[in-house]
């Protein structure tokens, strides 16, 4: 089953561009839930691959083992 995304959850996401802050999703490892994060600092966000990507969503609210990728 796929996992279904709501809009204003992906609005939320991509809203800050532009301003300096991005929006971050993270899907729980198993792809039964997701959760939205942002605003978030581009400079903190910019440049982190995927293992660091996730450390840092951790310091901002994360949730440890989740997948974090920046919404653009």
């Amino acid at each position: 089953m796929a996992l279904i995304f709501r809009l204003a959850d992906l609005v939320a996401a991509t809203l800050p561009q532009g301003q300096g802050w991005v929006g971050l999703v993270g899907v729980e490892p198993g792809g039964r839930a997701y959760h939205v994060l942002a605003p978030v600092d581009l400079e903190m966000a910019q440049g982190l691959g995927p293992a660091a990507l996730a450390g840092q969503a951790q310091a901002l609210g994360g949730r440890p083992g989740w997948h974090y990728r920046l919404c653009r």
